[in-house]
């Protein structure tokens, strides 16, 4: 399997600038149907208290994503304060951030969100790292 990453290294600052929209943008929190129904079992909640369909333009980009979490004055609606209330069955997109995953023709490649306060070209990650994120994702995609 080939692969190829930036060097950097991340550590999480807490600042949960990534759980909400920006002046910059819109943060799109978009879910497998597989995590639609883990997050509903772990919280109780019916899916349309959390998300809803993605509309077309999103579909067609972020394939086989089907659904994009609710936000809250531009916030997560799990999100409280600073903490994520379902951290432990959070979705893909945000397991991976600042990172994200594409493929190109037999490379999964992944991007880096610089603007992300956590990110730095200190001490950086190696390919294990990678590896051990790009299993995570094939795992829940073949959930989907």
């Amino acid at each position: 399997m080939k692969i190829r990453y930036p060097r950097v290294s991340f550590t999480c600052q807490r600042c949960a600038k990534c759980c909400m929209d920006s002046e910059e943008r819109d943060r799109r929190i978009i879910l497998l149907k597989c995590e639609v129904d883990e997050i509903s079992a772990y919280t109780g909640l019916p899916p349309e208290k959390f998300c809803r369909k993605a509309p077309e333009d999103l579909l067609e980009i972020y394939k086989p994503y089907e659904y994009e979490m609710l936000k809250v004055n531009g916030k997560c609606v799990f999100l409280n304060g600073n903490t994520c209330t379902i951290y432990e069955k959070r979705p893909l997109v945000c397991r991976f951030h600042p990172f994200w995953l594409e493929k190109e023709n037999d490379t999964w490649v992944f991007g880096v969100d610089t603007k992300c306060p956590g990110v730095s070209t200190q001490n950086p990650f190696d390919e294990q790292y990678f590896l051990k994120l790009l299993q995570t994702a094939l795992t829940k995609l073949n959930k989907t």
